[in-house]
Formats: C-alpha cells, structure tokens, sequence
C-alpha cells in the first residue's frame, strides 16, 4: 500500500474496521480480492544479521484476476504491524513492501508465489513480524496472512573454529587422518572423438595424518546433464577393474606430501559434454576432499561397441519389457528450484564435508557446519565464492556438492521454505548438486538456484501425492511424472535459457530431500517403478495430469492445438468423478480419479491404460 493510505489505516481503527472489513475467512471477498496462503505461521532460529529467503504459496480465492507491478490494485506483500519492520532487507521494494506476486497475472483459483529476504536483528532476542497479500490502495485479503516469529540466537561461539599456530612439526591443515586436495593436473579438460584416449596425471597433497601407502582412484560418476547418451563409458582396457584405473603402492606419501596417479581415459562414443568424477582413496580409505573431475567434449561420435552391452529389447524386468532405446545410465535432471530475491546462495553440509568445483577442478573444500556463500555480481559479470579460508571470483559457474558422495544432501541455510502440517519442518535441503546460475539469456533475467540430481532421485522429493495414499495411485502417479521429466530431459529445450530441464513449481512440485525423508511409501512407489516411461507405439509418450474431473477427461486438441499428434490423449468417462466440477485442465490423469480407482482395487498399470488410450511402459534405464 502506498505510505499515506497505510498510515492512515493504521491510525484510524475504527476506519478500518468499517472500510477493509475484517470478516471471517468464509464471508465473501472484498472488492473481488480474497486469498489463502501456504503458511498462516513461521518460526525461524537466526544468527544476528543472517538472512534468509522465504517463499510464500497463495491461492486468489477471489474473483478479481490479481496483476503483478506497482500503483493502485496492484498484487504485493505489505507488512501489517504499524511499527518498522525488525525483518528489513536492501532487497525489498520500501520499507513495507517486501516483494510482489510472482506472475504477472493470477486468475481465480489459479496459485502463485512471493519469494523475499528477511533480515534477523542485530541483537539476540525473539521477534515477530505479521505480513499479509494486498491489493495495493485496494483491498487486504485477510485470508493470505503470515506470522514471522525470529528467535535470534548468537551462535557465534559454537561456529567459529579455534584457531591454530602455525608449527613446523604439526599439520595445521587437519587433524583427520585421511583427507586431501587435487594440487596438479597434466590436463584441465579433454577434446576427444568418441572412442579416443588420452593419458591423464593427477597430483594430490596429503593434508590429513595419515601415510598414504596403497592408493587408487575410483570412478564415482559419469554424467551428461545435457546429453541423451546411449553409450557413457571412460573405462579403457588398461584400467585395474571397470571402475578403477590406477592402483599405486611403490611410493608412501606422507602428510604435506604430493603423490601423483597417471592412467588412460578413453571418451565415450557419442557426441556431447560430459564430467568423469574420481575419487582417491588411500590404504581402502576415502580420501576426504580428494576428488576430480575431468570435462570431457567429445567432438564426433565413434564407433559403437558391437557387443550386447544392455540385454536385449525382449527382456523384461518385473514384468515391465525393456525398450529399444534402454541404456544402462540413469539420466542425470537439472532442476530450476527459484529465482533468488538477492542473487545469492548459503550451503552447508548435511552428513559431512563438501566442496566447491567448478569445470572439473575443486576450488574450496568446507568441513560439515561450514557454510559457503556463492553470489552473482550483475554489475560486473561474476560469480563468487565466500567461505572460510577460502574465496574465489570467476565469469563461470560454481557447483557445490557433498564429498561423502556425488548425492548426498546439502542444505541452503539461507533459504526458508516451512512445511504447513509439520512444525519445524523445513525444506530447504537438496540431494546432490547445487548451482547459481544468471539466466542472461532469459526474457526477464533472474538469478537462479539449480538442482543437478539423477532423475528417480528427483522424483523421490516432489510433493505430486500424498504418502498416505494407495501405492497402486502412487505408482501410476509417479510413472506419469517420472515420464514428464524424461520427456523434457530428452528434450532440453522448455528452460533451455534457464540452463535446467524442469522448475520445482510450475511442471512438478518439488520439495527435495524433506519430502524423501518424510514419504516412505513415495520413495518405494519410485523404487518398484524404476526407469518406467509411458510410450504410445514404442516411442516415448507426454503424460499431462490434473486434480479432478468433472466425469469425463478432456483430449489434447479440446483444450490446447495439435490433439492429433497425440492419439492417446483422448476423452475417457471417469465415473469416480461424476458429480465433481473439473479442477485443472482436464487433459490426462485425473488425480481423483485414479485415486478412487485404486482403492477399487486397479493396479497402476490399468490406472494409466484408462487415462493414456493404447500406450504401454517400458523400462528406458
């Protein structure tokens, strides 16, 4: 609201009282305006002067379309309280605005998102601030009201490490006895035909207390982000075992010292972009911090290994027929999580230590309780990297990720994003790896924090159903949601400006590690479906779903062009939602009704036969 209306509304209770109408939550809408939120309460724990991102749900319950800008009946978050806000950060709007809706346009019944920074006080104590969706000069919406509550606690004391004397006769780097860093490379990246080799040297200092006397280096990954590869293999003939090129033990590397591991690489056969990660382990010990990535471009497709590396199409698992175009890797999906408010993310580890790498080369490495902070500088192009004895500044992009392994979770601690059944719960924590990437190529330019995860990872974290429900509905639900993403993997094209394949909000609602940790029966409804994809005359399917029917589902071309592209999208009767009014756009799944069929007693496969005309699942990883 502009700062004259607001005070006078704040001065004047009777006027308010009378003007805005503080009705119950089941009267009608003011002026057209009413709204609900995701979360009527927050409760944060902060560190004096921290600042995290809060993002808000809000469903326009009214009659009004709500817009998006600045000026009279415009859609924002406006603080409530008549005293300053205590939560005040540079990135909001004024000092009573703290951001706006996300879209620029928001119909009845249709959802958005408000995404800020809150800024904890100064001093230790308990705050609590109340904020509530209005139309600017127009009309509170009563119904879309949260309560911050900040307990500031300084931790400062229990984060801050001890300091340690320099001495020559103690490693002051750790006291870990297996731990250490890449210090030389012979190459940064590789430019290979597919099938091509090269020799690679790798140097690593020990840092930990430790002598290293066997040591090795394991194959933790090959991934392609971006590429539908039907052949990932770096393996040559002269590696130890498939997953191990080099095994060393003529030399012992004590702590301080460098050890060096040479072998052969050979770059997969198709064309594309690729990273091989290794790790180095000493004596059968992890080597903490001890990994590399080699970036691999491969420049030409080579000749494809004429030995049957898959089993055939004919065979099945569970079952389910494998498809022709079945390949052994799991593809690896970028998720857009949100566009930040202050450019800028905070990561710490969750069951241990993590790193900072950027085009296959480790840039800083943090214990557990560290917390990293990358940013985006707009004015000057650049992205940083500030965390304890360790900065950097680059044009190019950082990816942090656990060192206990390629998927363990990482947290954003800057990031608050509340479970609304579950006090304290929060999902702010991510599988795998996280990035900040600036969208420059985007129609309107954002900073934004990206997911990298394989594919049945990503689908153990989206919040699409509920853990309660059948596992039969689950399965159908997930193998729709599984071939949506598989969809847009291949494709790569839909935020293809954004740098990732699907957006945590808009295509599938995703939620992260949280949702995995909490959903059990989504995580083996994922498991027992593995690599399943619907497909329609053997080639990959698109499977659009929604909430609810109104007893029949809608065919492509009824509701969007091109219906006859897409043969299995028709009109099929729903009689578990006969009598319902049609909640989505109608095309696909109906949620409600595969529901109800599943506690007739279908199996998921008959689920998605009924929804999707003619199409069968086939195992494609």
């Amino acid at each position: 609201m502009q700062k004259t209306l607001l005070s006078a509304l704040r001065n004047a209770v009777l006027i308010v009282s009378l003007i805005m109408m503080p009705l119950p939550s089941s009267a009608a809408a003011y002026k057209g305006y009413d709204g609900t939120v995701s979360e009527k309460a927050i409760q944060l724990t902060m560190k004096p002067s921290e600042v995290k991102t809060v993002i808000l749900t809000y469903t326009n319950t009214g009659t009004k379309t709500w817009a998006r800008g600045s000026g009279a009946g415009k859609v924002a978050l406006f603080l409530v309280d008549a005293q300053p806000s205590s939560f005040k950060d540079k990135t909001w709007i004024d000092g009573e605005t703290p951001a706006r809706i996300k879209d620029a346009s928001v119909a009845s019944g249709k959802k958005t998102t408000v995404s800020f920074t809150i800024k904890a006080p100064k001093n230790v104590g308990t705050y609590a601030q109340t904020f509530r969706l209005a139309a600017d000069d127009v009309a509170w919406m009563r119904g879309a009201e949260t309560k911050i509550t900040v307990l500031v606690k300084d931790a400062a004391a229990a984060t801050t490490p001890t300091p340690v004397t320099p001495s020559e006769s103690v490693d002051t780097t750790t006291t870990v006895p297996y731990t250490g860093m890449l210090m030389l490379r012979s190459k940064k990246d590789l430019s290979l035909a597919g099938g091509e080799k090269a020799t690679v040297t790798y140097g690593f200092k020990n840092t930990g207390s430790s002598v290293w006397k066997v040591k090795s280096l394991r194959l933790s990954g090959l991934h392609s982000a971006l590429v539908d590869a039907s052949s990932k293999s770096v393996a040559d003939s002269s590696w130890s075992s498939p997953t191990e090129p080099v095994v060393e033990a003529s030399t012992e590397v004590k702590p301080g010292e460098i050890g060096f591991l040479s072998f052969a690489i050979k770059a997969p056969v198709q064309r594309g972009s690729y990273t091989a990660k290794f790790s180095l382990f000493a004596d059968g010990q992890q080597v903490t911090g001890a990994t590399v990535d080699i970036p691999i471009t491969v420049t030409a497709d080579g000749v494809f290994d004429t030995a049957p590396i898959t089993p055939p199409s004919t065979a099945t698992v569970n079952g389910i027929q494998q498809s022709p175009s079945f390949q052994t890797t799991e593809p690896i999906l970028r998720v857009g999580i949100f566009a930040t408010t202050d450019d800028r993310m905070m990561i710490r580890g969750v069951n241990g230590g993590y790193r900072v790498h950027q085009k296959g080369t480790t840039v800083c490495t943090f214990l557990q309780n560290q917390v990293v902070t990358i940013s985006y500088d707009r004015t000057n192009g650049v992205y940083r990297v500030s965390g304890p004895d360790c900065t950097s500044q680059s044009s190019s992009t950082y990816q942090v990720q656990s060192t206990v392994g390629d998927w363990e979770p990482l947290e954003m601690t800057d990031f608050s994003r509340p479970v609304s059944w579950l006090p304290g719960a929060n999902d702010n924590t991510f599988r795998g790896i996280l990035e900040l990437r600036y969208a420059s190529e985007d129609d309107e330019p954002a900073v934004w924090v990206i997911n990298e995860l394989p594919i049945e990872m990503y689908l153990r974290g989206i919040a699409e159903t509920s853990d309660v429900s059948p596992i039969e509905y689950q399965k159908a639900l997930l193998t729709a949601a599984r071939t949506y993403a598989y969809y847009h993997w291949t494709r790569g094209t839909k935020h293809a400006e954004r740098g990732f394949h699907v957006d945590a909000k808009y295509d599938q609602v995703y939620r992260g590690y949280g949702a995995e940790a909490r959903s059990p029966k989504i995580v083996q409804a994922v498991t027992e479906t593995r690599g399943q994809i619907v497909t329609y005359q053997g080639k990959l399917a698109i499977t659009p779903y929604f909430s609810r029917s109104d007893g029949r589902t809608r065919s492509w071309g009824e509701v969007w062009a091109g219906g006859s592209n897409y043969p299995w999208l028709v009109t099929v009767p729903v009689p578990q939602d006969n009598g319902k009014t049609l909640w989505g756009h109608g095309v696909g799944l109906s949620a409600s009704g595969a529901l109800a069929m599943a506690n007739e007693g279908t199996d998921y496969l008959g689920i998605l036969k009924h929804f999707y005309t003619g199409i069968e699942s086939l195992l494609f990883y």
